[in-house]
Parts: structure tokens; sequence; C-alpha cells
């Protein structure tokens, strides 16, 4: 093959785009009297497929020099430029293209560097990165050739075309980054949705055990301290194979198969007044009111603390006490298993007086 330099590459897309060059499937270039509706439908797959094509094409000759208006499709605009470089009759596939690069992580992508769509084993889009956090692509047939941000689609795997540049081995790929787990301590249950940095632990140990976790975060590697979509894919495999419920949620037995270690959350002995009686609906006196100001401490809600143990302050209890069962925590509801009893014995007392949001 004849090499090019990246920037021939670079400033060829950038053309194109600017040209408001269209989309039409398996055109590398056809340009200007060789672009006619009859041309169109024979290239496409459809006839859906065409008149999208033919639509567009007919806008941008109103706002384009018509003359100057090229046909790709996305592999075909890089191509039609390896082609005008003394490469003439070379063609190849997105796919094809991606197995011909050094594959790459996002954090290392340069001006000139390949972006592909992924699925199912197989890349069926390719764009170009202009740097900036740009791409340039045969974006298809609603919108021809355009300049998009790289965050903003669907690009999952990232390639250095060393094959086609005459600058494509400097600087050198960067070899891939390996991850050790660490390890981290949790006394409450992590799950989609939470943001802390002990989330980031558990994603670098997801990546150090293999597991892929999307490109989000500023490494591009999916390690962002933002339980997300693939995290909680991630956590469920683990869960599956390590013979655990498999719910998505770090708490007290899925946190050791992630590297980690639980710890149960506790109220120094001495803070904690003496419960002499279970307390349960009916009750009343100051153990009851020591009880539901703690609730109220913990955003149960049980209203005032009045001493006495009626609907709000069971609704209250409940939704405690469910609260740290989904920590995986033990409230000592005895013959009830693993949901809440609505009474305060000595376990859910002690955890009452565990420091509350604010304290």
């Amino acid at each position: 093959m004849q090499k090019i330099a990246r920037q021939t590459m670079i400033d060829f897309v950038k053309q194109e785009a600017a040209r408001g060059s269209i989309y039409v499937w398996g055109a590398q270039g056809q340009r200007g009297g060789q672009i006619t509706e009859d041309w169109i439908r024979k290239m496409e797959t459809s006839a859906t497929n065409a008149n999208r094509a033919i639509s567009l094409w007919k806008k941008n000759k109103g706002k384009y020099d018509p003359n100057m208006i090229g046909a790709f499709d996305c592999s075909g605009l890089i191509g039609a430029c390896l082609n005008a470089n003394g490469n003439a009759g070379f063609d190849d596939t997105a796919d094809g293209y991606r197995n011909r690069c050094v594959s790459i992580d996002k954090g290392a992508l340069q001006a000139g560097d390949l972006v592909f769509e992924y699925s199912n084993g197989k890349s069926g889009h390719v764009g170009v990165y202009i740097g900036d956090g740009k791409v340039i692509e045969a974006r298809g047939r609603d919108y021809g050739v355009v300049e998009t941000d790289l965050n903003a689609r669907n690009w999952k795997k990232y390639g250095r075309p060393d094959f086609m540049y005459t600058d494509g081995n400097a600087p050198a790929a960067p070899s891939k980054p390996t991850y050790t787990k660490k390890s981290f301590t949790l006394d409450h249950v992590v799950k989609k949705g939470s943001k802390e940095a002990v989330v980031g632990s558990i994603q670098n140990n997801l990546k150090a055990i293999g597991y892929d976790i999307g490109a989000a975060g500023p490494n591009g590697d999916g390690i962002d301290n933002n339980f997300g979509t693939k995290t909680d894919a991630a956590v469920r495999d683990v869960q599956k194979n390590g013979g655990v419920k498999i719910d998505g949620q770090v708490g007290k037995n899925t946190t050791p198969l992630l590297g980690g270690t639980w710890t149960e959350k506790s109220a120094p002995a001495a803070s904690i007044p003496k419960l002499n009686r279970v307390l349960k609906y009916g009750c009343k006196g100051d153990d009851v009111r020591m009880m539901q100001e703690r609730l109220n401490a913990h955003k149960a809600n049980v209203g005032k603390a009045d001493g006495e143990f009626g609907d709000k302050t069971r609704r209250g209890l409940h939704a405690f006490q469910q609260a740290r069962i989904n920590e995986g925590r033990d409230v000592g509801c005895g013959y009830n298993g693993n949901k809440p009893d609505d009474k305060c014995g000595e376990l859910t007392w002690a955890m009452l007086w565990e420091p509350a949001p604010g304290e």
C-alpha cells in the first residue's frame, strides 16, 4: 500500500463535510454528474433508503456547489482518500479497517485515528477522529458526511491505522493499562445510581478480573465513580458466578467477591441507652420516645416523639428495618426471616443509635 500522511486523511474528510457530501450505500467518492436519482436507486439497499439519500442530495444541492458534492458510505469515505493518493481500487469494510488497525484505548486517540461502532463481535460503522473531541463520519442517509462529537455517538472501539499512514508509528500506540485489585471497605450497600469514590474501587476491580464496563470516565475505561448500567451488569455476572443473590447490589455477600471487606456499622456501646423490653405496637414510655427520636434522626419520619407506639411509628420502624435489611444486615426479626417485623429489639435498637445523616 502507498502510505499517506495523517494530515492528508484529516484534510480530505474535513473537505467532504464542508462540501455537503452525502451518504449512499457502497459509494466511494462519486461526484457531480455521476450522482443521479437512478444511480442512487441502483446503489441503495431499498426504495426507502434511496428516497432518504435522494432527499438529502436535493437539499444539499441548494446549499452547496452541486458539482462538488460527493457520495460515500462510511468506509468508502476512507477508501476514497486512499484511492486518490496512490491506491486506486483499494476497498475495505468498516470491520476490515478495524482488523487492520492497532487497537488503542479511547484516551490514546490522536487526530487521524479511526473510531468504530461495535456489536456482536463486528464493526458496522467507522469514522475518522480529527482531534479536539470531534469525528468526521459518513453518518447515514439522513445526515451525509458530517462532523460529530466523539462522546455523543456510540463508538466502542478505537484503532491506530499504522498500515496506511507514513507517520502512523509516531508516536507509538501506548500499551493497554493493567488493573490490579484494590482493597476497599463497605458498611453500606452501593447499587445502580450510587455516585461515590468506593464505586471507583469496585469498577477498578471489575476491570482487573476482565469485565468491560464501558468507556466513561477521564481515561475512557469505565472507571468514573458512577454505578451505571454496565457496572450493574458486571456485578450481576459476578453474583451469578459467586452463587449469591443476583440483584446488582454490592452489599454484605457481594463485597468479598469483588475484593472488598464488609463491616457492620456500630455505635459506641457507651452511647446506647439500655433497652429493657421489646418495643412493639401499643407500647408507651420514654424508651418509645427515644426510639421515635432516633427514627426521625434517620429520616424515618414518625412525626412527634410522643412516647406512644402507633401506626406512624410502626410505618417508620418498618422502613428503617427494611433499609438495614437491604444492606444485608440482621435486624433481629427472628422467625420473620429477612422481612421487617415492626418490633424494636436489641439489634434494631443498637442500629438506631448509629450515626444518622448529618450527625
